[in-house]
C-alpha cells in the first residue's frame, strides 16, 4: 500500500482534493514516505458498498458519502464514479404514477414516460438530470435502470450537493416517503 504525506493548513476545497491526486501519482507504491504533518493512507481499490437509506416521515439519515473519483492511472487507488439519487426502472414510475393518481385513464406504456416527464417538471430547476446507472440488484438484461440524480463523487462541490438536506427535502416531496435515495454506480448521462 502507497502512502503520501500532505499538509492541508486550509479548508479542504476542491483543488486540495486535486493536489492530492497530482501528489499521490507522483508516487510509486514502493516508496518511502517523506516525513509530514499528515500521514493520509490510500487503499488499493475502494469497495463500493451500496449504502442505502430508506425514506421516512420521521426518521431520516444521509448515507455516508464515497471518497471523491480518481482517474485510472495505474498509481492511484480505484474509486469509480457514484451518483446519489434515487434509482428507478419502468415498474417504479408505474407505482408512483399510481401513488399519485397521475393520468389513470392511460396504458401503463404511455404512464411511465409521462410520470417520468413529470417528476422531472417537479424536481428543483437545475436538479432534473436523469442519468443511467448500474444496479446489481435489478438482474433483467432488457431493462435499464436510470437514476434522478441530486450529486455525485465526481467533485467536492457536488459530493457537498449530495449531503444538502434541504435538497433531499425536496426530492423527498416529489418522490414520495418510500424512494429510496442511495450511490449507484455511473453508467451514463442522458
Amino acid at each position: 500500500m502507497g502512502v503520501a504525506n500532505i499538509s492541508v493548513t486550509t479548508n479542504t476545497t476542491r483543488k486540495h482534493y486535486l493536489a492530492i491526486s497530482v501528489i499521490w501519482l507522483t508516487l510509486k507504491h514502493d516508496c518511502n514516505p517523506r516525513p509530514s504533518t499528515t500521514n493520509c493512507h490510500f487503499p488499493p481499490f475502494y469497495e463500493f458498498t451500496g449504502q442505502s437509506i430508506a425514506m421516512s416521515k420521521t426518521a431520516f439519515e444521509l448515507p455516508t458519502p464515497p471518497p471523491l473519483r480518481t482517474p485510472r492511472f495505474p498509481e492511484v487507488a480505484r474509486v469509480p464514479l457514484l451518483v446519489f439519487g434515487w434509482g428507478f426502472g419502468v415498474p417504479e414510475l408505474v407505482k408512483w404514477a399510481d401513488d399519485n393518481n397521475f393520468r389513470v385513464d392511460l396504458d401503463n406504456h404511455y404512464r411511465h414516460q409521462l410520470a417520468l416527464k413529470e417528476i422531472q417538471r417537479r424536481l428543483p430547476e437545475g436538479h432534473r438530470r436523469v442519468i443511467r446507472i448500474y444496479d446489481e440488484e435489478y438482474t433483467d438484461l432488457y431493462e435499464f435502470r436510470q437514476c434522478f440524480a441530486l450529486g455525485s463523487n465526481q467533485t467536492q462541490e457536488s459530493l457537498e450537493r449530495a449531503q444538502d438536506m434541504k435538497l433531499v427535502d425536496q426530492f423527498r416531496s416529489v418522490l414520495g416517503p418510500d424512494a429510496q435515495l442511495k450511490w449507484h454506480k455511473f453508467s451514463r448521462v442522458y
